[in-house]
């Protein structure tokens, strides 16, 4: 009797600290995911409309908010024209012209940069970088983003990404920014050029091993300039942390945030190395660029007045999804999450909110995001914009 007794005490030990085990276990996995207090809220407000007139596209190329002059200004991708509109009731007041004739040719404008009414920088994809003023006349142009790969097969070839208005191009302190199209895991990502002085620098790699990794996941980022501190706020596809690199030390460093525990191991497949140099029949490529491309991954950044933004892609069971699920992360100028809000995509009224896994259109005004989006029966004659306001929690 006593043995039987003993038995069943020392099993009921071994029971308990088993289950204290898989409790302790559970505790730790949501603490490495979910356990955090949510400081801030997301909420919807007005939609914001543009009005388009009977010449002009609702598709875009690009956009540039210019707060401080209260114009919204858009890259028409059937009429190459740059529209400026009014913020506030939505009108367009100005349309800055290109290719008005054969001496002023901008062959294939991709994005732009909006300095002032005479300082206009427009990327010619394929070509270099014109500045142009508000009559459409080119007046310079830099011959740089030359497109660099593993066969040196693309040498002499200026490109940039054709489209991805937070794939940042800028112009500050005399220097243009923008990302780079090298090809090849040798070169870094961001250039900048000072249009006073000629001289060009590269900086910037990834953080994180590029082995058996497709193209995309290593030389994609995205970033915003915070001017107070000279520093670029960084979004690469694949890691949790965003990143600040100090333009005046040139030094990066990461802001973790553990919390975050998204898994990227699908991204990495040796079938994913250079398949550009693989000898795989086109079906094989197209087959392999669709998985990939249905994958999850970080996209854009954006600063607001007080905080940090940043956009997850969620894997979509479809692999030419128009639409894809995603969830917006909120974070303090130190990298503290602060909040989220996933997005089902369609919308439940089936409106397409225009945010893919490498691509997007959205800015901000202050703390509140604008992100186009399409609706159900969609109208040609307008840019529609749903608007969400972050706010701080007024319990914390």
């Amino acid at each position: 009797m006593m043995n039987t007794s003993h038995m069943t005490f020392t099993q009921l030990l071994k029971n308990i600290k088993f289950v204290g085990l898989i409790i302790a276990t559970l505790l730790s996995c949501t603490q490495n995911t979910k356990q955090y207090v949510k400081k801030t809220s997301i909420i919807e407000g007005k939609d914001k409309i543009i009005q388009l007139d009977t010449e002009s596209s609702f598709e875009l190329l690009s956009l540039q908010l210019k707060e401080k002059e209260n114009i919204l200004l858009t890259l028409d991708a059937i009429k190459n024209n740059i529209n400026i509109f009014e913020w506030n009731n939505g009108e367009l007041i100005e349309k800055i012209p290109l290719n008005i004739d054969e001496k002023n040719i901008i062959y294939n404008p991709t994005r732009f940069f909006y300095h002032n009414r005479d300082s206009i920088f427009v990327v010619d994809f394929g070509e270099n970088i014109k500045l142009i003023n508000k009559k459409g006349e080119i007046i310079d142009e830099f011959l740089i983003g030359e497109i660099k790969s593993k066969n040196n097969e693309y040498s002499g070839i200026f490109g940039y990404t054709q489209i991805g208005n937070n794939k940042n191009f800028l112009f500050k302190q005399n220097k243009i920014f923008y990302p780079t199209e090298h090809l090849s895991s040798e070169y870094k990502r961001l250039g900048i050029y000072n249009i006073n002085s000629e001289t060009l620098n590269e900086i910037i790699e990834p953080p994180y091993s590029i082995q058996n990794l497709f193209e995309n996941d290593f030389v994609d980022f995205w970033y915003d300039l915070d001017e107070s501190t000279n520093s670029l706020y960084l979004s690469f596809p694949l890691t949790n942390s965003i990143y600040k690199y100090n333009l005046n030390k040139n030094s990066m460093e990461g802001l973790h945030t553990p919390i975050l525990n998204h898994q990227f191991e699908n991204h990495y497949k040796p079938i994913y190395n250079d398949i550009r140099y693989s000898n795989l029949e086109p079906n094989r490529i197209s087959n392999i660029l669709n998985k990939i491309n249905s994958l999850s991954r970080y996209t854009s950044i954006i600063l607001t007045e007080n905080f940090i933004v940043r956009l997850f892609i969620h894997q979509s069971n479809q692999t030419e999804a128009k639409a894809r699920n995603f969830t917006i992360y909120i974070f303090s100028k130190n990298g503290e999450l602060l909040g989220e809000k996933y997005f089902q995509n369609p919308t439940l009224d089936n409106d397409i909110l225009l945010v893919s896994a490498s691509e997007d259109f959205i800015f901000s005004k202050r703390d509140t995001l604008f992100i186009p989006y399409i609706k159900s029966k969609p109208d040609e004659n307008k840019i529609t914009f749903k608007s969400f306001t972050i706010s701080r929690n007024t319990n914390n």
